[in-house]
């Protein structure tokens, strides 16, 4: 809550724009029930198609419609809900790298002489920590948004329709609930791995680059150049861990 309640506030200067792209992905996420409602009567108007042809095709065809329109409505709202959020999104990005970088250079000598604080870390914290920073505003709220109204208006339409299947349905939500949990915990994990491996490959790079004289004059282009390639493994390894588990799990849910 306070992770949230902090990147709130460097939004402050864009409400509007926030309770707007509330109110887009909230909508956005109504369409998906939308769709499934049309679905059955078109399901059904096709199951019952030799009752009345000509009815049926005047049915299908309004059907259809409605389906581009649906559509199309789905694609502009996605667009502007990628367009808000990804505002919002560099906005605070631009003022949390401003702050970091104003922190760094307010920081003791001897802070910098840890060797995790190299030029190459810092620099990694500055591009890559404060661009997950804006994923968190355009992925995760805004997509969570989306699904929840999606669940909450999917199960009011499935219990109107039909109530006993629902009940079904309803109870293995909590094994999504699990899976789901489990598969951003693995998440987690792997990309904290990860960020550690790009940082010191990052370190390398950087040294080699200013000292691109001495690597130049020993002739360790190669060296420096395999060096860098054996660091890059590790996280390869782990995306694809990562990428074979994140699919198992969701293929559980």
């Amino acid at each position: 809550d306070d992770i949230y309640s902090r990147l709130f506030s460097y939004a402050s200067d864009s409400k509007l724009l926030f309770a707007l792209g509330i109110f887009v992905a909230i909508v956005n996420g109504l369409i998906f029930p939308a769709f499934s409602v049309f679905l059955s009567k078109m399901l059904n108007i096709l199951i019952n198609f030799y009752l009345d042809k000509e009815q049926a095709r005047k049915d299908v065809n309004v059907y259809a419609l409605i389906y581009f329109l649906l559509g199309l409505f789905s694609f502009f709202v996605n667009l502007l809900q990628m367009v808000i959020f990804s505002n919002i999104g560099q906005t605070i990005t631009q003022k949390i790298r401003y702050q970091t970088y104003g922190k760094m250079l307010r920081m003791p000598i001897p802070w910098f002489d840890n060797p995790k604080n190299n030029a190459g870390n810092l620099t990694s914290k500055l591009s890559a920590d404060c661009k997950n920073v804006n994923g968190l505003i355009t992925t995760f709220i805004a997509i969570t948004l989306q699904n929840v109204t999606s669940l909450v208006a999917g199960i009011v339409i499935a219990f109107i329709f039909e109530w006993r299947t629902s009940l079904v349905a309803l109870g293995l939500i909590p094994f999504m609930i699990i899976a789901g949990v489990v598969q951003m915990q693995f998440t987690t994990g792997f990309s904290d791995k990860s960020d550690a491996a790009y940082k010191e490959s990052s370190q390398l790079i950087m040294e080699s680059m200013m000292n691109i004289r001495t690597v130049s004059s020993f002739g360790y282009e190669n060296v420096v150049f395999h060096k860098y390639e054996q660091k890059l493994k590790e996280p390869f390894e782990l995306a694809i861990k990562k990428g074979n588990c994140s699919g198992l799990l969701f293929g559980f849910s």
